[in-house]
Formats: C-alpha cells, sequence, structure tokens
C-alpha cells in the first residue's frame, strides 16, 4: 500500500511538472523527484556492502553468513540485497543489551535510551546509585547465627 501511494505520488508530481515551460527544468525537477521517492522507499535499509564495511569483513558470503546467524533476513531489490536498519542495529547493541539487562533489570529500557541519545547525567546517576539489590540466603543455623552479626554490625 505505501509503495502504491508513493508511485502515484510520483505520478501526480510528474504531470504537475510536465505543465512547466521549461523542458530542461521539468527534467531535473522528475529526477529529483525520482530520486528522493528512491530514498524514502529505502531508508529504513542498509545495503550489505555497507555492512561488510561496517563490521570490516571482506566478502559478502561472510556479511549474508553473519546475518544469518544473527536472524536477519536479506531481501534482495533487484542486484542489491538489503537488511532492514533497526534489526541490524539491535544485533549490534545485543551485546550491550544483555548486560544492561543484568545489571539494571528494573530499568534497562531507560539506561538503553540514555546510551543512544547520548544522555551521560542519566547513566553516571544509575552506575553510582545501582538498583540492584543482592540478598544472600544462606542454610544452617551457626551460617545464620554469622549473617545476622553481619547485618547488625554493616
Amino acid at each position: 500500500m505505501i509503495h502504491f501511494n508513493k508511485l502515484t505520488k510520483l505520478k501526480i508530481e510528474q504531470k504537475i511538472l510536465a505543465r512547466s515551460t521549461n523542458p530542461q527544468h521539468q527534467i531535473e525537477n522528475v529526477d529529483e523527484t525520482v530520486s528522493e521517492i528512491k530514498m524514502q522507499l529505502l531508508f529504513d535499509k542498509v545495503k550489505l556492502t555497507d555492512i561488510a564495511e561496517a563490521l570490516n569483513m571482506k566478502t559478502l558470503r561472510t556479511v549474508k553468513r553473519w546475518c544469518q546467524r544473527k536472524g536477519l533476513v536479506i531481501i534482495k531489490f533487484g542486484k542489491e540485497q538489503y537488511v532492514n536498519l533497526i534489526d541490524f542495529q539491535l544485533q549490534l547493541d545485543k551485546p550491550i543489551l544483555d548486560d544492561l539487562r543484568v545489571k539494571h533489570p528494573n530499568d534497562w529500557a531507560e539506561m538503553y535510551h540514555s546510551y543512544k541519545t547520548f544522555d551521560w547525567s542519566k547513566i553516571v546517576g544509575k552506575i553510582l546509585n545501582p538498583s540492584l539489590k543482592i540478598k544472600f540466603t544462606v542454610e544452617g543455623q551457626a551460617a545464620n547465627d554469622f549473617m545476622n552479626k553481619m547485618k547488625r554490625h554493616g
């Protein structure tokens, strides 16, 4: 449906530009419009060649295997192959997300948002005042007596 609407928009803009008196101006505007619509169609996709460059991989075959291991769907448009940009970014950030879930189980999403928006003050505040509480449980009377003494003195 979105693809149809964008093609319809292109046809309308071409008709408007066709009424223009200057043919050279008309061709330039149509080319710009077509280029803009192409960019809008693929704005949330990333080429496999760009992934290879970003991950410092030498071949597309290696990139394809990496994408398959990570569960990324490879989409082919013409000669180019693409991956959803958001899925790619999440796979890159997955180790960070896993670490945040362990260290900040109650507010990991807020921490991740702060990380992505470069809000260092919130990150530092959470690191200095961690919300993770560790509770030790022990078995046996001697161990319980020792833990009770530690609580009273600590």
